[in-house]
Parts: structure tokens; C-alpha cells; sequence
């Protein structure tokens, strides 16, 4: 019985390493095949119809086009919010929204007490330095020739310095609602003060009539400037290492799409979106128009610098399965080579592996997806 069972169990080994082999051969079998579908011979009669033009991988002057959209932003110098940081009442106007105005113009007048409370405690600070400055001076005489004493030469300098730190936070206080203290000094308190525009624009906003009180920090003015716009792009991370500062940038806006303009890349953002792996490129506009107007959308491509590079025309590439490959003709044979992608311009593409392919004009230029048909019919 013992044998029996012996005998059995041999059997049963050989017939599963027997199903072993079979299954090895046949997966190599299987292998072999999905390797030669890639290389096919042509009949006589295929070569005459599929027009086939080779040729050699040639250099050129290539850019890679990058792609992006985004919107038009001016820089945050270039737009202004006029408040107070006092209260007023507002006795004059003198521009209205669309106006373009001037670094300094005078966009209205205010009046309020506190106004006069500050100049008036200008006055009496300037009136204080200046006369502890003196008495320190004399102090500091005194003591140099030993008439006065220690103690009455610090309590001199003490004095001149708080009324000098009077005097210093009375002439800021001023500059903060614009107002030059040299005025007061030689035309005495005012009753009103000028809002004056910090930057050359056009105003975009205001709520601003006569009679009205305005409080600390309320917008009066919104002012913008056009000549220094930029449009922010976003592209995508893959593209980064193709772009630099420096490259043009052609974009057009959806309310004027036939128009092209130009601009130039300034700076590339350092952080990736996590959500749609995209980077920031701002752009400064080159020749801003009239028609710009902030927040527009655009749509932009990004002009990379040229470098010479070997390349193959298009129609000389085929996509199967996200890859790339082109064909060398060995007679009436084709064998596939892979290709390697860079960038891509009026027809030509980038081939970043040119050592993979022969130079005696039997790469295969113009004819590839027919060849990768009559593959597709064989493997059929």
C-alpha cells in the first residue's frame, strides 16, 4: 500500500511541474508575441500606399510653449485707500470717480477741532523746545565754567529732552493727515485741512459729499494706477523646469480674444497648490492699454527660451499607451525605438534620447501612424 501511495505522489509532482513548464512556455510565448507586434514588414503593394519618408533627427532652435490662465492684478503700490486717522467733516470736494489725478493733488478739504487741538499743541511744543533748548544751553555753559551744578545741568537736559520728544510727536501727528508744519509756523492755525492722493491714477471709488462727517480710518478715495499691471498665471508643476525669468508671455483677454499682448516673467512663485499642483508666474505687462482693467481673466502662453536641441517632425511620432515611439525602416521592415519627449514647436518635437536613433537617413519621418495601423491589423 505504501508504495501505492509513493508511486502516486511521484506522479502527481511530475504532472505539476509538467503544468509548470507549459505555463512558462506559453507566458513566454505570449511575450515574444507582444514584442514583435511592435516590428512589421510591408508588402510592395503597403509601401506604395503609405507615402513613408525618412529621414535623420536634425537640430534646432527650439522653445517649449507653456501654457497657463489666470487674471490681470495691479501691485499693491500702485493702488491707494485714502482715510483719516482723525475725525472731519468734509466742506470740500474736488474729484469724482474716473478722474485722473496726480501724486499730491488735492482730492478734498476737512475740518474738526481735533485739527486745531493739533496744531495748537504743535505751537505750544515748539514753543516749549525751543525754550528748554536755550536754558539747557545756558545750564551747560554755567557748568563748564563750575557756576552751576550737576544736579541743575541734568534736570536742564532732562527738560530739553521731553519737550524736544513733545515736539518730534507733535510734527508726526501732523504728517499723518498730510499737513507740513512749516505751514502753521508761517500762516498760524488753519480751520481745514487737504486729502491729498499719494499716488497718480485714476479714482475708482468714493462716498464723499459735502457736509458729510467721516471717522478714523473710513475710506474716502480708492485710486488705482495702470501703468505697472502684471497678470498672475497659473501652470502646472511639470512645466516649471522649462520656464525662467525673463521669458515673454503672450496672452489675450476674453472681451478682446484676437488681440495678443505681451509681457514679460518677473517671478515664480515657490510654493506648489497641493490641490491642482499648479505654481504662480506673475508677469509685468510690457505696453499697458486702456482696456486693462483689474481682475480680468486671461489666457497666456508662456514663450520659452530658445536652445538647439536635436528634434524629429511630429508626424514622425506615435502615442500608444502614453508612451511615445517612432520607427527606423530596415528594408521593408520597421522596428519601433522609443522616444523620449521635450518640447514641442510649429511641428517639430524635442527628442531627448537622439543616441537611440541612427543616423543613415532610415528614421522613419512622415508615415508612422500607417505603419502603427497595419501593426494593430497584424496583432489583430
Amino acid at each position: 500500500m505504501k508504495k501505492k501511495l509513493y508511486i502516486l505522489s511521484l506522479l502527481t509532482v511530475s504532472f505539476f511541474i509538467s503544468s509548470c513548464a507549459k505555463k512558462e512556455t506559453a507566458k513566454n510565448e505570449v511575450t515574444e508575441t507582444t514584442k514583435n507586434t511592435s516590428n512589421i514588414e510591408l508588402n510592395d503593394k503597403q509601401l506604395s500606399l503609405s507615402e513613408i519618408e525618412t529621414g535623420n533627427t536634425e537640430v534646432q532652435e527650439l522653445a517649449h510653449m507653456v501654457t497657463g490662465n489666470g487674471f490681470m492684478e495691479l501691485p499693491p503700490e500702485n493702488m491707494a485707500t485714502i482715510s483719516l486717522p482723525i475725525s472731519g467733516r468734509i466742506v470740500k470736494v474736488f474729484v469724482t470717480i474716473g478722474d485722473k489725478v496726480k501724486k499730491g493733488q488735492t482730492l478734498a478739504e476737512v475740518e474738526h477741532p481735533e485739527f486745531i487741538q493739533l496744531q495748537k499743541e504743535y505751537l505750544e511744543s515748539k514753543s516749549n523746545y525751543t525754550a528748554s533748548k536755550s536754558e539747557y544751553e545756558r545750564i551747560s555753559d554755567l557748568a563748564n565754567d563750575n557756576i552751576s551744578s550737576t544736579k541743575q545741568l541734568q534736570e536742564s537736559r532732562n527738560k530739553y529732552e521731553t519737550a524736544k520728544a513733545n515736539f518730534e510727536a507733535s510734527k508726526a501727528s501732523l504728517s499723518l493727515i498730510q499737513v507740513n508744519p512749516e505751514t502753521i509756523d508761517q500762516k498760524g492755525v488753519q480751520s481745514r485741512f487737504a486729502i491729498k492722493s499719494p499716488i497718480e491714477g485714476s479714482v475708482t471709488s468714493t462716498s464723499l459729499n459735502l457736509g458729510k462727517s467721516v471717522s478714523p480710518g473710513e475710506s474716502l478715495f480708492d485710486i488705482i494706477n495702470k501703468s505697472h499691471m502684471h497678470v498672475n498665471l497659473q501652470i502646472f508643476e511639470n512645466d516649471l523646469p522649462h520656464i525662467a525669468l525673463g521669458d515673454r508671455v503672450e496672452f489675450n483677454l476674453i472681451s478682446h480674444p484676437d488681440q495678443k499682448f505681451d509681457a514679460e516673467i518677473q517671478y515664480i512663485g515657490e510654493k506648489v497648490d497641493p490641490d491642482n499642483r499648479s505654481v504662480e508666474v506673475i508677469a509685468h505687462i510690457l505696453k499697458p492699454q486702456e482696456v486693462f482693467k483689474e481682475g480680468m481673466y486671461v489666457n497666456g502662453t508662456i514663450h520659452t527660451q530658445k536652445r538647439t536641441v536635436a528634434t524629429l517632425p511630429e508626424t514622425a511620432i506615435i502615442n500608444r499607451d502614453n508612451q511615445w515611439f517612432a520607427f527606423i525602416k530596415k528594408g521593408n521592415s520597421f522596428e519601433e525605438v522609443r522616444v523620449h519627449k521635450g518640447a514641442e514647436m510649429n511641428g517639430l518635437v524635442e527628442i531627448l534620447n537622439p543616441q537611440d536613433f541612427p543616423n543613415d537617413n532610415s528614421v522613419v519621418t512622415k508615415g508612422a501612424y500607417y505603419i502603427e495601423s497595419e501593426i494593430e491589423k497584424t496583432a489583430e
